[in-house]
Formats: C-alpha cells, sequence, structure tokens
C-alpha cells in the first residue's frame, strides 16, 4: 500500500538530527515533531509572528530556524525545521572567509593545469617521434608522465574536498532529486572499475527500480568520500562488493570491503595521506560523510565480520507514482582534464592517462 504524502515526510524526517515540526496552517497547532524541544515555547513565540527564517539564540547557542509553507493529502502546512549552528557552519557561512578559500582553490587548480598542459605537450612529443625510439624507452617515459598526473589528482583532491562542503553549508547545488539507485549505482561502479582496473576489484548487486530521493552528484561524492575513508582505515582491502537491496520502506546501499588472498604486498599500493599533527577535527571525507546523511536523512551503519567490513547506508524508499519515468543511461568517464573518479580514488589506484 502506497504511503499517504504526510506519512512520507514523517519517515523521511523522523531520523534527522534537527528539530522538525508540522503545524497546521490555519490552526497554527502543532500536528507532528521528530522529537521533544526542550525550548518549544521559544518555537511558538517565533511563529506568533509572520513566520522567518532566520538565527536565533536557544539555552545558549546559535540556532537556523527554517519555516516554509506545505501540502500534504491536500492539506495545508508549515515545516519548521531548527539545526544547531556550529563555528564551521559560521565560517563557511562568511562570504569573504569562503571567496578567499575559492581563489586559493582557483589558484591550485592553474598551477595543476598548466603541469598538466606541459605534460600533454611532452607526451604529443613522444607519440610524433615513437618510431625511432625502442618501445620499452618509450613506456618508460609514459609511465613518468602518467604519475605526473596522477601526482596532480592528489593535489587537487583536497581543494574538490573543500568546495564539496562549501556546497552543502551554503545549500548550493543540494536540492534532492528522484534517482533509480540501482541504474546510479552501475554508473558509479562502471567508473571505479575504470580507475581501479585489477588493483581492487569492485561488483554490484541491485534490485530492480528503487526509487530514493537525493542529489546525484552529493551521492556520488559521498560514496567516493566512503572509499576513501575505508582504504584508509583498510589498505588491505582488494575487494569491493556493493548491494542495492529493497527492505519494506527503505533502500540499503550495502558495501562490502574484504581483503581476498594472503598476498600483503598489495595492500602497499594504497598511499595514505601524512599528517603532521594529531587534531579533534574530522578528516574532510568524514565531514563530507555526515553532511550528506544530515542533508538526505540517511542513517549510516557499520559492522566488522570475519569476511571483513560492512558499512550499510539507509535511505528512506520513495514511491513516484504510476504516471514516474525516469532514465539513467550507463555515463561514461567525462571527457575532461579530471574526473571526480580520477581525482578521488587516485589514493588508491594510478589511473594511466597514456
Amino acid at each position: 500500500m502506497q504511503q499517504s504524502q504526510r506519512q512520507w515526510f514523517q519517515n523521511w524526517y523522523k531520523n534527522s538530527s534537527d528539530y522538525i515540526f508540522l503545524f497546521h496552517e490555519t490552526e497554527n497547532t502543532c500536528v507532528w515533531q521528530n522529537r521533544e524541544c526542550s525550548f518549544f515555547s521559544d518555537i511558538l513565540a517565533i511563529l506568533a509572528e509572520p513566520p522567518a527564517s532566520g538565527t536565533y539564540p536557544f539555552q545558549g547557542a546559535l540556532h537556523t530556524v527554517t519555516v516554509q509553507s506545505c501540502t500534504l493529502d491536500q492539506t495545508a502546512y508549515r515545516f519548521v525545521q531548527i539545526g544547531a549552528v556550529s563555528m564551521e557552519q559560521l565560517q563557511y557561512q562568511d562570504i569573504d572567509w569562503m571567496h578567499q578559500a575559492e581563489n586559493q582553490v582557483a589558484e591550485v587548480r592553474e598551477q595543476v593545469f598548466g603541469i598538466t598542459n606541459a605534460v600533454a605537450a611532452l607526451y604529443e612529443g613522444l607519440d610524433d617521434c615513437k618510431e625511432e625510439h625502442p618501445s620499452m624507452l618509450l613506456e618508460a617515459q609514459w609511465q613518468h608522465l602518467n604519475r605526473i598526473r596522477n601526482s596532480c589528482c592528489r593535489i587537487l583532491q583536497p581543494s574538490i574536498l573543500l568546495l564539496e562542503q562549501c556546497k552543502y553549508y551554503q545549500k548550493r547545488e543540494t536540492q534532492a532529486e528522484t534517482i533509480f539507485l540501482d541504474l546510479q549505482m552501475s554508473n558509479f561502479v562502471q567508473a571505479c572499475r575504470s580507475i581501479l582496473g585489477v588493483t581492487v576489484k569492485v561488483t554490484l548487486e541491485a534490485g530492480d527500480h528503487l526509487c530514493v530521493q537525493v542529489h546525484p552528484q552529493r551521492l556520488e561524492y559521498a560514496l567516493l568520500c566512503l572509499m576513501l575513508h575505508i582504504f584508509a582505515e583498510h589498505p588491505e582491502i582488494t575487494n569491493m562488493q556493493w548491494e542495492v537491496i529493497g527492505k519494506g520502506e527503505q533502500v540499503l546501499l550495502r558495501c562490502s570491503a574484504t581483503a581476498m588472498g594472503d598476498d600483503d604486498t598489495q595492500s602497499l599500493y594504497h598511499r595514505t595521506r601524512e599528517t603532521l599533527y594529531s587534531t579533534r577535527l574530522s578528516a574532510p571525507t568524514k565531514q563530507i560523510l555526515r553532511l550528506f546523511c544530515e542533508t538526505y536523512q540517511v542513517m549510516m551503519l557499520y559492522a566488522d565480520t570475519d569476511q571483513g567490513h560492512i558499512f550499510t547506508l539507509q535511505f528512506q524508499r520513495h514511491h513516484p507514482g504510476k504516471s514516474f519515468s525516469l532514465k539513467s543511461p550507463a555515463r561514461r568517464i567525462q571527457n575532461e582534464m579530471f574526473s571526480p573518479f580520477q581525482i578521488f580514488l587516485s589514493n588508491i589506484a594510478d589511473y594511466r592517462f597514456y
């Protein structure tokens, strides 16, 4: 039986870390909230005035209050979302700080592209005179050029992670869309295979036509961050199996990471980031995963087994209706200087550009 719009709304927001309220538009009464709120009376005082989103102090801490009108099952409601504002969030929302960070990212990208343009010119020169040199010598030169391009990917990675966090804090390119998760993962796994080759075996088992609501690119980047996290914590991994499973009103995206065989030399191939100091701050990949889960109401579960490590993302299933039609064709790696897969997975395997 298909859920009503209000049932879907409540299931979507019930596990949110924010305070969620649903007020009847005309009667101005609270008809549902996801959890108890100690400053609920302060919220009622704000809503007594013309409702406006903004930042308010509650119990000694700043909170963002978002008020929107919505219609569920042909009934008008006011949807109120309240979340604590962290110092990190205030920093990312500061326009001057953001412009400075984006200028620094642009400078890094300009320098990297200058290097890669020079590498491309060297390759063209080698390719033009390949008949004049032994194949072994040419192969050695091409390997050096590939190492330079892969190093450029690793140089770009921190800036890409920074810009990804900015999108969440500034709410840019985060609007959820209805997608078939099984088709989306088919594209994702195909792109991973193109980069990882034989270094890591990546497979997929997926049920048909399982719909969720999420921004496709935010999902793609979050899954790449998950892969970086897995290989940073478990460099021995050589096999990664993805599964898309429908379970009632939930859709599970499960990643089983295992090490195949007893050969430990493979683990030396995965490079981890060197750090000078230990800090209390989470790694950017963990922060992006947290922001992704909070934004799209996704629950992330982790388990250790005798066979390996299992990471599960639990989505709320979406029922788009009978008239819904969505195509998600197979997609190749973008025809550009660097793809997100090349940049993110450069820590795991060296992609052969030439």
